[in-house]
């Protein structure tokens, strides 16, 4: 490799560490949501594409000189058309699959997501299922309203580790405590590792277990103005929505709502 692609590739590393670095910095200090949602840390697509470019870019600099005749640009222009072909190829079949020519799957909960948009006023929270299924966690930026609490926003902890207490907080009065069979006044390192390994099963648990005495609890301390629920789960409150073994009830718990409500995670 020449010193002047050394020079060239020693800029890039440094530039991408410094936007690294702020990044991570600025998101952390100033708790800026937007900084947050492009977190290096949350290892977002663009960041792969940016850093394979970057990596791929370097390989083909440094190998340029030394290896660039008629062969290797038929081998290198071989391999793009390949990968190209195979693109095609699996978006061809997701297409199939999902029935758009986006290729993307259209589930129950984005449904729900588009009425809550449509019907619902912006500051409405939701209480949505907390498990990893029917990818209820892109429920939050498709309906632009809030959400109490999801399994997924545990994942801010590296990067907002401010809100990390208030997560579980939630989820225990969800009931995961119970149904963990665990007791947060005991909590040691490592004590809970274990649960780690079926924490897929151990949310959808608190899905089934959750009730409307539960919801009702939790609606006297935080605003939650409707709880998505499977058809067959029994409740009083009144439905407003239904679709797909779905349904959308108006949570008005007994008693009344408490005077200060904290509000739900942002949209």
């Amino acid at each position: 490799m020449n010193p002047i692609t050394l020079e060239k590739l020693d800029g890039v590393v440094l530039v991408s560490f410094g936007l690294l670095l702020s990044l991570l910095g600025s998101s952390i200090l100033l708790q800026s949501l937007a900084m947050l949602q492009v977190h290096p840390i949350r290892g977002h697509d663009p960041w792969f594409l940016i850093g394979g470019a970057v990596l791929c870019g370097s390989l083909l600099t440094s190998l340029q000189r030394a290896f660039w005749g008629e062969r290797e640009k038929f081998a290198i222009g071989g391999l793009v058309a390949l990968s190209l072909i195979n693109g095609v190829i699996s978006h061809t079949e997701r297409v199939r699959e999902t029935g758009n020519w986006l290729g993307i799957p259209y589930t129950v909960s984005d449904k729900i997501a588009v009425w809550a948009k449509q019907n619902t006023p912006q500051e409405t929270v939701f209480l949505i299922p907390v498990a990893h299924v029917d990818d209820w966690s892109h429920f939050r930026h498709l309906s632009q309203r809030g959400i109490f609490a999801h399994w997924k926003d545990g994942s801010a902890w590296p990067y907002a580790p401010w809100f990390a207490e208030e997560w579980l907080n939630r989820l225990y009065l969800l009931g995961l405590a119970e149904v963990a069979g665990i007791d947060p006044k005991t909590y040691r390192v490592g004590k809970w590792v274990h649960l780690g390994r079926g924490f897929v099963q151990l949310y959808r648990e608190v899905d089934q277990h959750l009730t409307q005495a539960h919801v009702e609890h939790v609606a006297r301390r935080y605003r939650i103005d409707y709880w998505v629920l499977p058809e067959h789960k029994r409740t009083t409150f009144p439905v407003v929505y239904r679709t797909d073994g779905w349904k959308v009830v108006r949570v008005i718990p007994k008693g009344g709502i408490a005077t200060e409500r904290p509000t739900a995670t942002p949209p």
